[in-house]
């Protein structure tokens, strides 16, 4: 039961202390269950990652939920979960309250755009690191810009550059399994 009363609580602080999003939370998660607690791997933590941004659902929510089942299971998948999704709860609700009070507030207005750039540079950073430790080799770099090309500049769907990565993936790894070490 300590373990996962430590879990929600755990989670109930990245999802009350970082904003911006899911990608904007990875730091914290990844210090907090890899260098502070050492309950999941580094490579664990970039699967982890890999699978959030490829199943539906909010990518914060879905790391809970690995990382919750990997540490205690079913009940830890739940116990992350509730302590990650309760603090958005409670501030939406919190928002729909006040906001709807002062819709033309500049100073929330001024906050807004202040939280939302800093923001931005949680998800680049993020972005960076994980950029750091997963593209090795050749093939991963190219993969990237090719991914980030058809994304950014054709408009295309995320969701066929992560099938398109996934059967590059699949097809390279094939390939090295025979003994073809020039891919």
């Amino acid at each position: 039961m300590r373990e996962l009363w430590s879990l929600f609580w755990a989670f109930l602080k990245i999802g009350t202390c970082t904003f911006g999003g899911g990608y904007a939370m990875i730091p914290a998660i990844r210090h907090e269950f890899v260098e502070v607690r050492g309950s999941i791997t580094e490579e664990e933590m970039m699967n982890y990652l890999a699978l959030c941004q490829s199943v539906p659902g909010a990518i914060a929510i879905n790391a809970a939920l690995f990382i919750g089942n990997k540490v205690k299971g079913f009940a830890g998948a739940a116990a992350a979960a509730l302590g990650m999704v309760f603090p958005a709860f409670i501030s939406i609700l919190l928002i729909c309250v006040f906001l709807s009070q002062t819709p033309e507030n500049h100073w929330i207005a001024g906050a807004l755009k202040g939280v939302t750039a800093a923001s931005v540079a949680l998800i680049v950073s993020t972005a960076l690191e994980q950029g750091k430790k997963t593209l090795k080799g050749w093939h991963s770099w190219v993969l990237m810009a090719l991914s980030f090309v058809l994304i950014v500049f054709l408009k295309l769907n995320a969701v066929w550059a992560v099938l398109l990565g996934a059967a590059v993936g699949a097809v390279s790894w094939g390939l090295r399994k025979r003994g073809d070490s020039k891919i």
